[in-house]
């Protein structure tokens, strides 16, 4: 198998002769996966590891899954189910900020370097303050409803592609081009091609758009995924969620778990279907690469 990646956090499998050949001569920005050295020269920026626990403020009881991360960077992680984090903070981020946010939750954020001085010697303890949410008014017609499938559909074993990082808080997701509004949400499906791990832990995330990448989340609750499939389709049933989507929007899985790597999990993939967003951590900036699709989509009524 001949693997080419992008330049972001999603690398793609490739093993159709024609399809590589295809790819070599009509997107420059594929290169094969080479394993060697990398040698970085420039200044040695000191380094503070920051551990800590979430809470919220009503319960004081641990808060998991929340996104932890340097706003605009590749620094992030997500709270593990006891709410605990762990971080390292260089100091040519002290200007930044780190952000600590949640569905359900006012996000809370300090300037990295502040947040060194207090927490860089003992336990971090953050505090959310829970956040309601106004239920938004759906107006139903006497349209008739037809089901519809909306963003990349593709069980392809031809091109294939998984994340480049297992780090807490990185994203893969794909455009949903919504026709008609109201649209309503029904499921979710990813295919999955391998998956070497017993447990999978995802977290399913609906965006809408700003300059033509994700921006904020529309759901009003965590969808956390656990799936134990090892090749085939990954399904969840999201109508108790009731997602009603009115603009075209990003849907994506967030790594939340660390299993040891990334090589043992892989997505179907085509030419064509792209975009894929992708961030590399909490609270990182968005990019996107168009050449290719990744295999999520969803069934709607609209």
């Amino acid at each position: 198998m001949l693997r080419c990646l992008g330049d972001g956090a999603f690398l793609f499998s490739v093993t159709n002769r024609t399809l590589l050949r295809f790819i070599g001569m009509h997107h420059r920005l594929f290169s094969f996966l080479l394993f060697g050295s990398t040698i970085v020269v420039g200044a040695v920026s000191a380094q503070t590891h920051v551990v800590g626990k979430v809470v919220s403020h009503d319960s004081q009881k641990p808060l998991s899954f929340v996104n932890v991360g340097v706003i605009g960077k590749d620094v992030g992680t997500v709270t593990d189910a006891d709410g605990a984090f762990n971080l390292d903070l260089k100091s040519e981020l002290n200007d930044d900020s780190i952000r600590f946010s949640m569905l359900g939750y006012k996000p809370t954020t300090y300037r990295v370097e502040d947040f060194v001085k207090a927490f860089g010697s003992k336990k971090a303890l953050v505090v959310l303050e829970p956040m309601s949410y106004a239920l938004k008014e759906v107006k139903v017609s006497d349209h008739e409803f037809k089901e519809k499938t909306l963003g990349n559909r593709t069980e392809s074993q031809h091109i294939q592609g998984g994340f480049r990082s297992n780090q807490l808080g990185c994203e893969a997701g794909v455009l949903l081009k919504v026709k008609r509004s109201p649209t309503f949400v029904k499921d979710f499906y990813a295919s999955v091609t391998k998956n070497s791990y017993d447990t999978l832990f995802f977290r399913l995330n609906f965006y809408s758009l700003k300059d033509g990448l994700p921006d904020k989340n529309i759901l009003s609750q965590n969808i956390v995924l656990k799936t134990t499939e090892k090749s085939g389709l990954m399904h969840a049933d999201l109508t108790p969620f009731n997602i009603v989507l009115d603009e075209d929007a990003v849907v994506s899985l967030e790594w939340l778990k660390d299993l040891g790597g990334t090589k043992g999990l892989l997505f179907s993939c085509n030419i064509g279907g792209g975009p894929v967003y992708f961030r590399q951590a909490s609270q990182g900036e968005w990019d996107k690469e168009s050449f290719a699709g990744i295999g999520y989509w969803v069934t709607v009524d609209q």
